[in-house]
């Protein structure tokens, strides 16, 4: 049977520190959760009111559900956590969707997913219902947190969630020293007596003017949003108006959540900056305790046709040690700067180069990021597959099982040539969601095989399945 090794996990890393620094610190707990400002996921998750993610830019409703952020996305991001408990939450939706979401269906799904991992590579899922019961699971661990959430910040965390919430946003990066385009921040102050008209449209008004008076190109970012969903490219005087008319509509719509009590966080900054042509590249490594980093990949990353919209990332493994080489500087440069704001752990830069050929940061990403774990799969895709090749592919549903999945990719899938990162089996629709990562012994051969792929999918988008 076929058992996946990883390296440059989680637990990898802080048992390195452990060992380099001689000390046995507190055992880590991940709490796999995608966060959310717009909506209640459950009705014991509530949205974010202090910590703030700003999903203004969604590619589709897929974006808000609880399929996207208490599953598949956690399911992904816990294959970075090697052995190490990783905590999901575990809850109904609704009465109409009894254990539909995240309950045993979710639990089988897993299990399924994680037999493929060495027992020494394989994190444990620890379900939870509620925040208050991760509360009681823990114990005297601490946790690592893909984003800041309100519902857990009483916890023992390793890295204080407010700091952890400044260190993530657009706003710290243009202020940080760091080589990334010229910014203009537009900030908000939250009023004393709290807000009324005048002070919400004065306000929102003060930021559409700005906007307006900034000529195309460039790139208008709100402060705290991932997977580009608060991104804007503006080439043309088009392209400002309609960002103008959005931006004002989710001001006018999320503003007077700005409170004095969280003031300071920034929540709702807008940060414009020259737009620089061509790809960004991402780099992905781990900020260790003395300061120092250490590399993991450099990827490309995938968007979606229209360019707004992240949606996965590729790697090339002969390239590393070139690309670790010439980007050395900054990355360490950018380690520098979050251990001394107090951060360590995983992080990712987003690095475009411009006509000097200057490198500069266009995103910074102290957290797990979604291409990390090809960095983890190096041992297997390429160490024992001999696959040059991978990539993340995003998230895809269809209207067929997972047993019609592994008959139609079978060779790939017992090989270990195709990977199920997440998978998620709607009991009620019979429907199915899943990830994966895929090697191939070049880039050519890896385009084709995503095209297969894409195929099979688009063959049962509408299709109807049979027993799940």
């Amino acid at each position: 049977m076929l058992q996946i090794r990883l390296e440059d996990t989680l637990h990898d890393f802080f048992a390195a520190e452990d060992s380099r620094n001689q000390t046995s610190s507190s055992p880590k707990t991940l709490i796999s959760y995608n966060p959310i400002s717009d909506h209640d996921l459950t009705p014991t998750l509530r949205r974010n009111t202090r910590y703030i993610i700003q999903q203004w830019r969604c590619s589709s409703a897929n974006d808000y559900s609880p399929i996207t952020n208490l599953v598949l996305m956690p399911q992904r991001m816990a294959w970075l956590a090697g052995k190490m408990p990783v905590v999901f939450f575990k809850h109904k939706v609704s009465e109409e969707q009894i254990d539909l979401m995240v309950g045993r269906r979710m639990e089988e799904d897993l299990k399924q997913t994680l037999a493929v991992l060495e027992p020494s590579s394989r994190f444990a899922p620890v379900y939870c219902k509620s925040p208050e019961e991760i509360h009681m699971s823990l114990g005297g661990s601490k946790t690592i947190s893909f984003l800041p959430f309100d519902g857990l910040a009483e916890l023992c965390h390793y890295i204080s969630p407010d700091e952890h919430y400044i260190l993530l946003s657009k706003r710290e990066l243009a202020l940080s020293g760091l080589p990334t385009p010229k910014a203009q921040l537009v900030d908000f102050t939250a009023p004393r007596t709290g807000w009324d008209s005048n002070d919400l449209n004065n306000e929102v008004a003060r930021a559409i003017n700005a906007i307006h008076d900034r000529q195309p190109p460039f790139v208008l970012k709100s402060n705290s949003a991932g997977g580009s969903k608060g991104t804007y490219l503006i080439h043309t005087l088009e392209d400002r108006a309609n960002v103008e008319e959005d931006i004002m509509n989710n001001l006018l719509k999320q503003l007077p959540n700005l409170t004095v009590e969280h003031a300071h966080l920034h929540p709702f900054s807008l940060i414009m900056t020259d737009f620089l042509p061509g790809d960004a590249i991402s780099l992905n490594f781990y900020v260790r305790i003395d300061g120092k980093a250490q590399f993991s990949t450099c990827t490309t990353q995938i968007f979606s046709d229209e360019g707004h919209f992240w949606l996965g990332g590729t790697v090339t493994y002969s390239a590393q040690a070139r690309l670790e080489s010439q980007y050395s500087e900054l990355i360490h440069s950018t380690a520098d700067f979050l251990r001394s704001h107090g951060y360590y752990g995983p992080a990712g830069i987003d690095v475009m180069t411009d006509k000097a050929g200057v490198h500069n940061i266009v995103d910074l990403n102290p957290r797990p990021t979604g291409s990390f774990v090809l960095g983890c799969l190096r041992p297997h895709f390429l160490g024992v597959l001999g696959m040059d090749a991978a990539c993340t592919l995003p998230f895809m549903e269809f209207s067929a099982s997972r047993t019609t999945f592994e008959e139609a990719f079978k060779k790939q899938l017992e090989m270990g040539q195709i990977v199920v990162l997440a998978w998620y089996s709607d009991l009620k629709t019979t429907r199915c969601s899943m990830c994966l990562a895929i090697s191939a012994v070049d880039m050519v051969s890896l385009k084709q095989l995503s095209r297969v792929v894409y195929q099979w999918v688009d063959e049962y988008q509408s299709q109807k399945s049979g027993e799940i």
